[in-house]
């Protein structure tokens, strides 16, 4: 099954964002021990039950929300794939780059169409563009667009011409999913499956779609089943009413496993490319006394990244002590510059002349993020700094986070680090300008202008 989560989250580098946790989150499938077969079988008779354990409430993209990409991804297709950095065709069948480096000419397939049978088209990707930079429409990829102009050229080729060298445009094409313009939340695919049956809050039932441009599914039809709590999802597995089940808790690992249960601890591309995701929290520099460089230090310093994986996440994870996944090409061990240290942090307050702060966070109750959030509470307690937690839905977060119209701290997760790193330091999240944590730096511009 494809996965791809558009989802590692970011931070500018110097002090303005923490990188709080793991490569390897959140994309956790428990395999059911005896409905599990390692062999790949191309039978499309075949069903597939899967549990989530956060609630799909739409079948738009828009907002973005944790629970629902895996779902996404079979759902709509994008007009490449990125794998190591290496941008392959799909909807679009290959593309020409202008030469002063400043265009990219995308050609699509001939025949494509969505599954109600409406073509695809050059149009239907500027308008998909375009829908991404709408700021209603809550895009967690909404500045990377704002120096993209998409004109359709041709039925099946468009030009996309940019106001400055776009080193990321190829993740950037890899995480739009091209939706039916004007139906985004309808359900028609572009993907691999299409949509039988959708129950908002309780159930989705996709079968394989016929009129899919690349190979068929090896399954025919998957039903996804929500459940409210972990505890009764685990039990489902273990009772074999479903096969597979996403993001398990962490709470329940240790008796799936002694069920015979197999844990598949990351996202895999139909490419043979493994994927993670990251858990980072932005600051809003802005805020006094977040504004004082030493006090998002000592934030920093204070966190136990290894304590969160090895208990919170029950192992499931890697401490995490860059922006840049470390099994990424692009990663340099140089770079890795997060540390544990109580005492430094709470010498940076003292200097700060901050003995007992308290800070309010915003985040979603999804995990990893409500399996963070109580552990950092614990980490920031031992220096006397309050945390008061502020929970969200996610529209109200993708509304704040890109803005950077939080208070002081809010949670994110991205899945982009290892795939082009490139993609964050053009996001809204990493931008030397204009970015969600109002934080400014000559050294650092200059680093990513480079």
């Amino acid at each position: 099954m494809r996965s791809r989560l558009a989802q590692s989250r970011r931070r500018p580098c110097w002090q303005s964002c923490l990188v709080l946790a793991v490569a390897g989150l959140g994309v956790t499938w428990t395999l059911s021990a005896c409905g599990s077969n390692d062999s790949k079988q191309s039978n499309h008779s075949t069903t597939i039950n899967i549990g989530l354990t956060s609630a799909m409430s739409t079948l738009s993209p828009l907002p973005y929300g944790a629970s629902n990409f895996e779902v996404y991804d079979l759902l709509y297709s994008t007009p490449v794939t990125v794998a190591n950095g290496t941008p392959s065709p799909a909807l679009a069948q290959s593309w020409t780059s202008g030469s002063d480096g400043l265009s990219l000419t995308l050609h699509l397939r001939p025949g494509l169409t969505f599954s109600d049978g409406t073509p695809i088209t050059a149009s239907s990707v500027v308008w998909n563009i375009t829908w991404q930079e709408d700021p209603t429409n809550a895009s967690h990829s909404l500045f990377l667009w704002k120096d993209v102009t998409p004109t359709a050229v041709g039925p099946t080729t468009l030009k996309l011409t940019f106001t400055h060298s776009m080193p990321a445009i190829f993740g950037m094409l890899a995480a739009l999913p091209i939706v039916k313009p004007n139906s985004a939340a309808s359900g028609v695919s572009s993907g691999p499956f299409m949509v039988a049956n959708f129950e908002p809050g309780t159930s989705l039932t996709v079968i394989a779609n016929p009129r899919y441009w690349g190979a068929p599914p090896d399954a025919g039809k998957l039903v996804f089943t929500n459940y409210t709590d972990s505890a009764t999802a685990g039990l489902a597995l273990q009772s074999r009413t479903i096969d597979l089940l996403l993001l398990p808790a962490p709470s329940e690992v240790k008796s799936l496993k002694a069920a015979g249960d197999k844990i598949l601890p990351a996202a895999t591309t139909s490419d043979g490319y493994t994927q993670s995701l990251f858990l980072s929290l932005l600051v809003n520099t802005m805020t006094p006394p977040l504004n004082d460089v030493r006090v998002r230090q000592a934030l920093s310093l204070a966190f136990d990244r290894t304590r969160f994986v090895s208990t919170a996440m029950a192992g499931l994870g890697t401490p995490a002590q860059s922006v840049i996944a470390s099994q990424s090409g692009a990663y340099q061990p140089s770079s890795a510059t997060a540390s544990y240290d109580l005492a430094a942090a709470k010498s940076l307050l003292q200097q700060a002349g901050e003995s007992h702060l308290t800070l309010s966070i915003d985040t979603v109750s999804v995990l990893p993020q409500n399996a963070f959030i109580p552990v950092y509470q614990q980490d920031l307690a031992q220096i006397g700094v309050t945390l008061k937690i502020n929970v969200i839905d996610p529209l109200t977060w993708a509304t704040i986070a890109g803005p950077g119209t939080f208070p002081d701290l809010i949670t994110q997760e991205n899945g982009f680090s290892d795939t082009d790193p490139a993609i964050n330091f053009g996001n809204r999240d990493l931008t030397p300008t204009n970015n969600s944590q109002h934080f400014t730096s000559s050294q650092y511009t200059a680093l990513i202008q480079a």
